[in-house]
């Protein structure tokens, strides 16, 4: 066998050219900096969900495991707890429909009330119409 597989005399280009140019497009790209967790609420109720919920997959799923396989009850019943604790903080924490829409209770309380008004089973409501003679 040949260790040398790839002969170099053999090239696919002419000698003193290289190949085909391309100008490839300069992007400025602004530098990654930790001040996006600081300034965005968002961002930072997503690093903390994401670490809240791996979390409570660890302590369930572990807890879970040692009390299948091993009958310890009181390790795997303390991860079950805390992975239960903390999968309540984490629901605590999630955003709430009026806080992500920044609509009011009051808001959606009376476009329901408009429309809870008419039933689609009723005909519309016709005026009372005198005919003169």
């Amino acid at each position: 066998m040949d260790d040398d597989w790839f002969d170099d005399s053999e090239s696919l280009y002419p000698e003193g050219m290289d190949g085909p140019r391309v100008k490839t497009p300069s992007v400025d790209v602004p530098s990654a900096t930790g001040d996006v967790f600081q300034r965005s609420e968002i961002a930072r109720l997503f690093v903390l969900h994401v670490f809240v919920w791996n979390a409570v997959v660890l302590l369930v799923s572990l807890g879970a495991m040692l009390i299948y396989f091993r009958n310890d009850w009181t390790t795997g019943g303390r991860l079950l707890v805390a992975g239960g604790i903390l999968s309540l903080y984490g629901l605590y924490r999630w955003p709430r429909e009026d806080e992500a829409d920044g609509e009011s209770e009051e808001g959606e309380a009376d476009g329901e009330s408009e429309s809870a008004g008419a039933d689609a089973g009723d005909p519309p409501a016709e005026e009372d119409a005198t005919v003169e003679s």
